[in-house]
C-alpha cells in the first residue's frame, strides 16, 4: 500500500512475482504487525520520559506492551529480557 500511495506504483509485482514472495526468496522476513507494536511501545516510552505524570500515556503504554507480548507470542518470537 505504501508503494501505491506514496510512490505511485500501481502493482506490487516484482519480476513477475508478488513482493512478499520476492522478499522471502531473498531471506528478508518483515513482520509489520510486530514492528508496529514495537514502535508504539518505544514512542510511548520516549513520551513518558518527558511527561512523567501523564497517566493516560502510562495506561496506553501498558496496553501497548500487552499487545506486543501477545503479538510476539503469536509469531513465536523470543522475548528479549532487559536487566
Amino acid at each position: 500500500m505504501i508503494l501505491r500511495d506514496q510512490y505511485g506504483i500501481p502493482t506490487t509485482r516484482v519480476f513477475g512475482k508478488k513482493l512478499k514472495q520476492y522478499l522471502t526468496e531473498l531471506d528478508i522476513h518483515v513482520n509489520e504487525d510486530l514492528e508496529n507494536a514495537e514502535k508504539k511501545v518505544i514512542n510511548l516510552k520516549e513520551h513518558l520520559k518527558n511527561n512523567i505524570t501523564d497517566r493516560s500515556a502510562k495506561h496506553k503504554l501498558q496496553e501497548a506492551q500487552s499487545r506486543l507480548n501477545i503479538t510476539q507470542k503469536y509469531f513465536g518470537v523470543q522475548k528479549v529480557k532487559k536487566r
